[in-house]
């Protein structure tokens, strides 16, 4: 062989025919492949059940739900075993929660439907009513000044009937709290105040959002004062009204407001 190729492409010449024999392999492998000879070509394929994976877009295998042994019961599910099987017992609706709800609760709300200013009375309509007093309420836009004028009252509980033998007003704005008046003490029967009290700087539009709280005490010369009856004025009455003046009767209750300042 020596003879046929020189000494110097011996070495070329070997490593050309490993990559000849490297290829024939090859093609022999692929064709074995091809025609099903190879004994590996036979396996069967692994099921995509024992890999524990799921491919994508399919849904995962549903838990079947119990059922009783009769066909019209419903299906019992593993949140009702939790629960002991009492899914079958009624409410009892004495032992059902009873929650407060709003009816508990009345805002103060004028004579046109407008809410105002909240007074937090609560349960007025079963309030008993001691009295009723006389009011004649003005109000001046230009200068922002709100004039109340008690007239008198009537039907005041008398000393012999649990009250007092005397009583006066007293008066407050709300919900500022910062201008208040007191009328001159009367006796309780059939009483003639006749007495004006001036608020000033008081805007017009802040008239819906205004109260003027006007309490009856009643006293005697040896004794402390003690609340009678209050009654919460609306000032949106009053923007409403005709020229901005209304005279009226508005009845006293027993105390409704939470603040037992006078």
């Amino acid at each position: 062989m020596s003879s046929f190729i020189p000494a110097g492409f011996v070495p070329a010449v070997i490593f050309l025919a490993v990559i000849v024999l490297i290829l024939i392999g090859l093609l022999g492998t692929y064709y074995c492949l091809i025609k099903e000879l190879c004994p590996c070509s036979k396996m069967e394929p692994v099921s995509r059940k024992d890999t524990g994976y799921e491919e994508l877009g399919e849904e995962p295998p549903q838990e079947e739900v119990e059922t009783s042994e009769d066909d019209d019961a419903e299906p019992v599910s593993p949140e009702d075993k939790k629960d002991g099987g009492d899914k079958d017992e009624k409410l009892d609706p004495e032992k059902l929660p009873i929650f407060q709800t709003d009816e508990d609760v009345q805002k103060s709300v004028s004579a046109y439907g407008d809410v105002q200013v909240d007074t937090g009375l609560k349960e007025v309509d079963r309030v008993p009513v001691f009295g009723s007093v006389h009011l004649e309420v003005e109000y001046s836009a230009n200068v922002g000044r709100l004039t109340v004028n008690i007239l008198d009252a009537r039907d005041i509980p008398s000393k012999s009937r649990g009250g007092s033998s005397q009583c006066r007003f007293h008066l407050l704005l709300l919900p500022v709290k910062k201008q208040r008046f007191k009328s001159k003490t009367r006796s309780t029967v059939n009483p003639k105040f006749d007495e004006k009290f001036v608020f000033d700087r008081i805007l017009q539009q802040d008239l819906f959002r205004m109260a003027v709280r006007i309490r009856l005490y009643g006293h005697d010369k040896l004794s402390k004062e003690k609340l009678i009856g209050e009654h919460i004025f609306q000032l949106a009455d009053v923007a409403q009204s005709r020229n901005n003046r209304m005279k009226v009767w508005r009845d006293l209750k027993a105390h409704l407001s939470d603040d037992t300042s006078p």
